[in-house]
C-alpha cells in the first residue's frame, strides 16, 4: 500500500475515534442526556481536538510504526501522544477564549 495512502487512511480512522471518544465521554458524564450547551460546545471544538490530536500522534510517529511488534514503547508513545494533545487542546481553550466542557469529560477523553 502506498505511504500517503496509508497514512491519509490512519489519520482518518483516528480522527473518527478521537471524536467518538469525546461524544462517549459526554454521555457517561450526563447520563445520556447532555445539555444543548454542550452540544453546541462539543461540536465547536471537534476541528481544534481532532487536528491536535492528529498533530501530537504524528509527531511521536505513532504512523510510522509496525503495528504487529507493538510493544512497551508504543504504549508509551500513545500515552505520551495523548497526554500532551489533552493538555494541549485545554490550553487552546483558554487561550483563544472556546467554549469548554466539563474536566471530567477531557480526563474521560484521554483514557478512552
Amino acid at each position: 500500500m502506498n505511504y500517503w495512502v496509508r497514512l491519509f487512511s490512519l489519520m482518518i480512522l483516528d480522527a473518527f475515534l478521537v471524536n467518538a471518544s469525546m461524544y462517549i465521554s459526554l454521555l457517561l458524564r450526563f447520563d445520556g442526556e447532555i445539555m444543548p450547551e454542550y452540544v453546541e460546545a462539543f461540536f465547536a471544538l471537534i476541528p481544534w481536538y481532532t487536528l491536535v490530536t492528529l498533530v501530537c500522534l504524528y509527531a511521536f510517529r505513532l504512523y510510522h510504526r509496525m503495528w504487529q511488534y507493538a510493544s512497551l514503547g508504543e504504549l508509551s508513545a500513545i500515552v505520551k501522544a495523548v497526554t500532551i494533545s489533552t493538555a494541549g487542546v485545554v490550553g487552546c481553550i483558554y487561550l483563544f477564549g472556546l467554549p469548554t466542557l466539563p474536566r471530567s469529560v477531557y480526563l474521560l477523553g484521554w483514557f478512552f
